[in-house]
């Protein structure tokens, strides 16, 4: 067995059998988000993605299909939790394999408690899976039921409801799914491990020779105190301009931020780039905001995005 590989089922053991305090929350071995808590169907409308080559974090691999779907003209992906490269090669497996309902059954949990990570879909997933990801989950089903894997600290335990997912994925409505499916099984020789790189944010700019015209950070800014120690905020966003910005095409963005809660004085213990006060003092002449309708968690009325513009790009922006 991969050295790597082994090391890998190691410490995804160690996530699904312990209660892992002593794992920072993102780190190489960290828990997984089953699907990504942004309304990515209507943000994505906003960018004008068709055609173009983009950089995304790994995260739920929804940011990955998404893109797909929409015809981007490369797309490479990082994350500094090497289990997102598995757990993408699963959903992609997933989609190439099972038809809409039997994919809603096995990675949605909501009222399928029962059903998720079953090992009848499984059977047919594994032969969709490359060789790598094929002795990871092999191994994983070998030593823990697929309902322990699924529901264990190896996943994020926040998730929606599948009815709730459904209008911020624009794969979970069936439609797109077979629209989705075509395209995946179009491509013979689709292979994660090559585009896929095991990055933290810092190490971005340094790791890559070409240019992209998108850069997708998600909500990685509402760790940057984890990342930068003193001064997160001033560092950042000094990372953000004079550094990750070479790597962009004239014309290039940075999705800099994704943000729950931007518009509200109510919340409490939000990151900081979530304030608006923050916002105002340190990201008002290089950066726009864009309000996307209808937020992913429920409760909140609308999020944000920040974007850093590399020159004048024209974007088709929601007026609030």
């Amino acid at each position: 067995m991969n050295y790597n590989v082994n090391k890998d089922i190691e410490e995804a053991s160690k996530l699904i059998k312990y209660n892992p305090f002593y794992y920072p929350k993102f780190s190489k071995y960290s828990s997984i988000y089953p699907f990504t808590n942004e309304n990515i169907s209507s943000y994505f409308n906003l960018l004008n993605i068709n055609n173009k080559d983009v950089l995304t974090v790994a995260g739920s691999g929804d940011h990955f299909l998404e893109l797909l779907m929409r015809d981007c003209k490369q797309i490479q992906i990082f994350d500094i939790n090497i289990l997102t490269k598995y757990y993408i090669n699963l959903k992609i497996a997933g989609v190439r394999t099972l038809n809409y309902d039997e994919f809603v059954k096995f990675f949605v949990i909501d009222n399928n408690i029962y059903d998720v990570f079953n090992i009848r879909s499984y059977s047919k997933i594994r032969n969709n899976l490359d060789e790598e990801s094929l002795i990871f989950w092999d191994t994983l089903y070998t030593k823990f039921s697929g309902n322990r894997i699924r529901k264990s600290k190896l996943f994020f335990n926040f998730e929606e409801s599948y009815n709730f997912l459904k209008t911020f994925i624009s794969y979970l409505n069936p439609s797109n799914y077979q629209i989705l499916q075509h395209k995946l099984n179009s491509y013979e020789h689709l292979n994660i491990q090559q585009v896929f790189n095991n990055y933290d944010l810092t190490e971005l700019y340094n790791s890559y020779s070409c240019k992209f015209d998108i850069i997708l950070l998600s909500n990685i800014a509402d760790f940057i105190d984890e990342i930068y120690k003193r001064k997160p905020i001033n560092k950042f966003k000094d990372y953000i301009i004079n550094d990750l910005s070479k790597l962009l095409n004239n014309n290039g963005i940075i999705c800099t931020a994704y943000m729950f809660w931007a518009d509200s004085s109510k919340q409490k213990n939000i990151p900081f780039i979530n304030k608006k006060a923050i916002r105002e003092k340190f990201f008002s002449d290089e950066f726009e905001e864009l309000l996307i309708d209808n937020s992913a968690i429920k409760n909140c009325t609308n999020d944000h995005l920040l974007i850093y513009k590399k020159t004048n790009l024209i974007i088709n922006s929601l007026k609030s």
